[in-house]
């Protein structure tokens, strides 16, 4: 169970539905460090963008041809 033994856990909010029902947004509460196991808020950079997105889905999937 997440933050059973670090006590940084989540208290969950809420759970939305975008407009064509195909993603869920989670609202949570955060209590301790950090829902990271970095100790940060997020596991998440602040500096995010496509070109990181494009690296990390080369990564974890190989090209199938």
């Amino acid at each position: 169970m997440k933050g059973e033994t670090s006590g940084n856990t989540q208290q969950l909010l809420r759970v939305d539905l975008d407009c064509d029902r195909d993603a869920l947004r989670f609202t949570v509460r955060q209590a301790g460090a950090g829902f990271c196991h970095l100790h940060r808020r997020s596991c998440w950079e602040s500096q995010f963008d496509l070109a990181d997105l494009e690296r990390t889905l080369a990564d974890e999937w190989p090209d199938p041809s």
